[in-house]
């Protein structure tokens, strides 16, 4: 991520509105919920939780509005994991949607995770996703 050392430094905006560039049209503007090592976890305002990779991060700052968001629910649950691979890991065998980059999304059940890529379940069909391309995952649980 431009212009910060890691995400450490970001701490002070948990609880806060941000919004992520994601370096391609568009953003995603929600409630900082947690930062780990190489990935944020931002609550939507239709209550759910995305966990984005920072690699895909171009930049994450405080909406402009600097307030403390009042549209979000505070009883939602967050998957905790170290590192974005592990919380893959804590998704094996739930549903979830993946955004790979550009318009596809990925839904279906977490099958298999390697050290190089996640099986997901798609309509009765397996599909392998290399790690490296998936930008956030949603828990469809």
């Amino acid at each position: 991520m431009a212009c910060y050392q890691s995400l450490s430094q970001l701490m002070y905006l948990i609880g806060k509105e941000v919004c992520i560039n994601r370096g391609q049209p568009g953003f995603i503007i929600g409630r900082l919920v947690s930062i780990q090592n190489d990935y944020v976890a931002v609550q939507t305002k239709n209550r759910r939780i995305l966990y984005y990779h920072s690699a895909y991060i171009d930049s994450l700052s405080e909406t402009r509005w600097k307030r403390v968001p009042t549209n979000y629910s505070q009883e939602v649950e967050v998957i905790m994991a170290p590192r974005f691979n592990e919380l893959l890991s804590s998704l094996l065998h739930h549903q979830i949607q993946l955004d790979i980059g550009g318009p596809q999304v990925e839904k279906g059940w977490l099958t298999r995770i390697t050290a190089d890529e996640v099986v997901m379940e798609v309509n009765e069909r397996s599909v392998r996703i290399p790690l490296e391309q998936i930008r956030y995952t949603v828990c469809e649980c």
